[in-house]
């Protein structure tokens, strides 16, 4: 029986443990690096100036809902207490005395009730220019969305792109000190001279002052990354494997790329919402009638010979302004030329967006070749580096060749992680020039 008690101890112990590991690997995994979806939608949620706009956007919805309400009809209630004085009684011979304004309080309790018939296009205008707001606020939430996306992606980019060329650089150090001892090495031992000595020194203080510029560069990038994710520390991004990153021709043409910018750029929608609202709003300003219906009761707790404790009133009343001196002719030429200032707005900002989209469409062309040129040039100096090892070590090769070819080679890495991070880059300035999302060839290849 004690072996038995011992053995479900220690059963019961390593199943605890085991379930403490797992869960402190969860955790870890959890707490470990991000992808790039997770660091967008960590931004979304943590950037206040989308939640001010958010609160725009609700605002907006708050005032269709006003504007709606003023073809309802309004309720009121009043109730006063009031003295006046003197009070004034007259006799009439043969009738008596008469109050005609008692010196007492009076209380008087009354209901109006006020419901507009027409209004000559005033409420709908009203209306109009709140479901412009709306659409103004939505814009500028969604440009916020989009420029929020393409920071983070920009950043999540530079930031790995950074620590892979870091790791090119401690590559490139630890390679530069192995040349240097070797070196020494061999001068100690006659079979080289002293400036080969020299010279594979000066290689490893190269390398490490590139390496010095290289950390403090990805210390600048992780405060903006963690600065975009707003999560109050740092968190590892991903690293995007560059092999898995194939480059392809863009499937749409300049032309359907900068239609389609038209067409979706949030901040084009947010002018034509105000060019809306500021026409709408001018033709407020126009002179116009004004029909409605007005039912009032009131109750006193007394009453005059004249008057009665309560009585009521039914009214149809119909408002025509007739001059005000030319006030609401000029605010509607007001607000015309404002609207006709924010269309030559719109005809500029969408000429800058063509050249917006123009510029991220080549620049993605152009990566696209280079992705594909690097490629190549990296297998080349690969295999250079490669006959350089064996040709160094057969004593056919001089320490200035290897030198030459392990500098080929590390620029060839630079060039290809510049080229893919670029590229991808790239794809995200053209999708933010556009305003979308996902790019036509992007669902069909998956880059």
């Amino acid at each position: 029986m004690p072996r038995l008690h011992i053995i479900i101890a220690i059963t019961f112990i390593f199943l605890v443990g085991t379930a403490a590991w797992a869960s402190e690997e969860e955790s870890g995994s959890a707490q470990g690096g991000v992808t790039l979806t997770e660091a967008i939608d960590l931004a979304l949620s943590n950037n206040l100036e989308l939640k001010a706009a958010e609160e725009g956007v609700a605002a907006a919805q708050f005032g269709i809902k006003a504007a709606k309400a003023l073809n309802r009809f309004s309720l009121s209630a009043n109730e006063s207490y009031s003295k006046a004085g003197p009070g004034i009684t007259e006799k009439i011979p043969g009738l008596g005395e008469f109050d005609i304004r008692p010196s007492k309080w009076q209380d008087v309790f009354s209901i109006a009730l006020s419901q507009p018939i027409f209004t000559f296009g005033l409420n709908r205008n009203v209306l109009r220019i709140a479901e412009y707001g709306l659409d103004s606020a939505l814009a500028d939430y969604q440009a916020k969305i989009n420029e929020i996306k393409y920071n983070v992606e920009s950043s999540y980019y530079d930031l790995v792109q950074l620590k892979m060329l870091l790791d090119v650089q401690q590559q490139n150090l630890e390679r530069a000190r192995n040349d240097k001892h070797n070196a020494e090495l061999r001068f100690e031992a006659g079979q080289s001279a002293k400036f080969e000595v020299i010279r594979a020194d000066v290689a490893v203080k190269n390398a490490e002052e590139q390496l010095i510029g290289t950390k403090k560069k990805i210390e600048v990038a992780k405060l903006a990354w963690t600065r975009l994710i707003g999560i109050g520390e740092y968190r590892e991004p991903v690293v995007v494997n560059p092999e898995a990153v194939k480059p392809s021709d863009l499937s749409f043409a300049l032309d359907e790329a900068e239609e389609v910018a038209l067409r979706m750029r949030p901040e084009l929608k947010g002018l034509t919402a105000g060019i809306g609202s500021v026409e709408t709003g001018a033709s407020l300003k126009s002179l116009r009638p004004d029909l409605r219906f007005i039912g009032s009761y009131n109750l006193s707790d007394w009453a005059t010979t004249f008057t009665t404790k309560e009585d009521w009133r039914l009214v149809f009343n119909l408002s025509i302004p007739l001059w005000d001196g030319g006030k609401a002719n000029a605010d509607v030429a007001k607000g015309m030329a404002l609207a006709e200032q924010l269309r030559i707005k719109s005809r500029d900002l969408e000429e800058l967006i063509k050249i917006e989209v123009a510029d991220a469409y080549l620049a993605v062309a152009e990566s696209a070749e280079r992705m594909n040129a690097t490629a190549a040039t990296l297998a080349l100096a690969e295999e250079a580096k490669r006959m350089a090892d064996i040709g160094y070590t057969e004593g056919v090769v001089t320490l200035q060749e290897l030198l030459s070819a392990e500098v080929d080679l590390s620029g060839a890495k630079v060039n290809r992680i510049g080229a893919v991070y670029g590229y991808l880059k790239a794809k995200a300035k053209l999708r933010k020039a556009m305003g979308v999302d996902t790019l036509l060839d992007e669902m069909t290849s998956g880059n």
